[in-house]
């Protein structure tokens, strides 16, 4: 049950830091929407038609994958990064 209250106490942490960064935010919402956009409708208007392939589908999947990494890795750096401040204030 700790390690599940340890989880939680966590990801409220990086939810409020998420929330209190505007501008972060609004990018994670409007960067994979251009992508998807630009990258996903240009593939499937110039490629899928002849391999009769869905390349939005392609594409969507790709970034919802590329911005979940992203966010944990965020989350997880700035969690180390925070953990070797505490260790050197400590030993100070």
């Amino acid at each position: 049950m700790k390690e599940i209250n340890a989880i939680l106490t966590i990801a409220l942490r990086d939810f409020t830091k998420l929330l209190r960064d505007r501008f972060r935010l609004i990018i994670s919402f409007i960067f994979p929407i251009i992508f998807i956009g630009a990258l996903g409708i240009s593939l499937q208007s110039n490629l899928g038609k002849f391999i009769m392939f869905n390349y939005l589908t392609f594409t969507f999947t790709g970034v919802f994958a590329q911005t979940l990494f992203q966010s944990t890795a965020s989350g997880i750096i700035s969690l180390i990064g925070q953990g070797m401040y505490f260790l050197f204030s400590v030993s100070l």
